[in-house]
């Protein structure tokens, strides 16, 4: 699901609600940009880095899981996904490219 906030004069991003709640975000939670060719991601910094016990982090995920629509894919479903991403991707640069 595509959310959309608005950057403010100091640089400032409001995540909404449905945003945070779907992630297990909270106040203080340390968020990462990723820069890739295709824009720029947002992920919680892992855990370990944070210092959140694994007790906490997996809490977390199974809150994640119970309140959204997420299906269970099995290894060779992600690498298909994976390798259909990376497909998309290098012809979207491609094009841009060119």
């Amino acid at each position: 699901m595509n959310a959309i906030s608005k950057l403010s004069s100091k640089g400032q991003l409001v995540v909404p609600k449905s945003v945070r709640d779907r992630h297990g975000w909270k106040a203080g939670d340390q968020i990462e940009l990723v820069e890739s060719g295709a824009g720029v991601f947002m992920r919680a910094i892992a855990a370990a880095t944070t210092g959140i016990s694994a007790a906490d982090v997996f809490a977390s995920i199974d809150a994640i899981v119970a309140n959204s629509h997420i299906t269970p894919i099995d290894d060779a479903e992600a690498r298909a996904f994976a390798v259909q991403m990376l497909i998309a991707a290098d012809n979207n640069t491609r094009s841009s490219a060119g």
